[in-house]
């Protein structure tokens, strides 16, 4: 199956997306305008200063928004060795709006983002209660609203963090393996080592729930060296190679303006500088 095919919205499927559409489109403003007036400020003082005090979503956070206004990066690489790779693309974006509109977008960037991922994750279960599991359209449908009435699966929709990615790339994976399953037929490695390395790109420990599921597909022949090489050694390779990557071109550059300002600041005022340290 091509990649247009797996992303085309089918006709039953309509009405569930726009649905799907609709609710996180409301529950997406309902973050984003409680702190409108901040979020799409320039900051002066730093985005940290703008975002971080004004994200009170416990559990979650809104790094992916400093990132993409700011380059900076407060996450850990080496659990998410792909995800600044995928923010820097939106962070040139915002930059653009920014000097035309001078307005921060971070926020809308992130949203529409979060938007595609929810729905198609809706989708993709739907899809794997209606085809794989055999379900009626209804049942699907009220096993889906079942599934997002969560409050961790909900939040996880709406919060500028990387678990719906991750959750979209998971259920991606359930889907195209279980297709391969009922069909009996084989997926190719190099598929699997594709999903592994972008669902592994998001959290590291991803890779080991694409090999499990390669495990269902392939049977015993995962265990041949193409597959290993395929969808275990490979993927690593390639997630650790960015990681350095990013690290020195981006995260060493980083900390060392970051310690040349704490130095100065600790002249100055090292009492502010205990503040803040024991804050982050």
């Amino acid at each position: 199956m091509s990649i247009f095919r797996l992303f085309r919205i089918r006709k039953e499927e309509r009405g569930l997306a726009l649905v799907l559409l609709l609710v996180f489109i409301g529950l997406n403003a309902l973050v984003i305008h409680q702190h409108a007036h901040q979020y799409f400020l320039g900051a002066h003082g730093g985005f940290w200063s703008i975002f971080r005090k004004t994200f009170e979503v416990s559990g979650y956070d809104c790094w992916s928004w400093i990132t993409i206004s700011g380059l900076r990066i407060h996450f850990d690489t080496v659990r998410h060795p792909l995800f600044f790779s995928l923010l820097y693309p939106l962070y040139w974006l915002n930059q653009g709006l920014m000097a035309v509109t001078e307005t921060n977008c971070a926020v809308l960037l992130m949203a529409v983002v979060l938007l595609f991922l929810a729905v198609y994750s809706g989708l993709f279960l739907f899809r794997i209660l209606r085809e794989l599991m055999g379900l009626s359209r209804a049942d699907s449908l009220l096993l889906t609203a079942f599934f997002f009435s969560f409050g961790h699966i909900l939040l996880a929709c709406v919060v500028p963090d990387h678990f719906v990615i991750s959750m979209l790339l998971l259920l991606l994976t359930l889907y195209v393996g279980g297709r391969a399953m009922r069909e009996k037929r084989d997926v190719a490695s190099w598929k699997l080592g594709l999903m592994a390395f972008l669902t592994g790109g998001i959290s590291f420990s991803n890779i080991v729930k694409v090999y499990l599921a390669a495990l269902f597909v392939k049977g015993r022949g995962v265990f041949r060296w193409r597959p290993i090489l395929s969808i275990g050694l490979l993927p690593i390779l390639l997630l650790v190679g960015i990681q350095r990557l990013n690290h020195h071109c981006f995260e060493v550059p980083q900390a060392r303006e970051v310690r040349k300002i704490e130095q100065k600041l600790e002249q100055e005022n090292p009492e502010r500088v205990r503040r803040v340290r024991e804050e982050a």
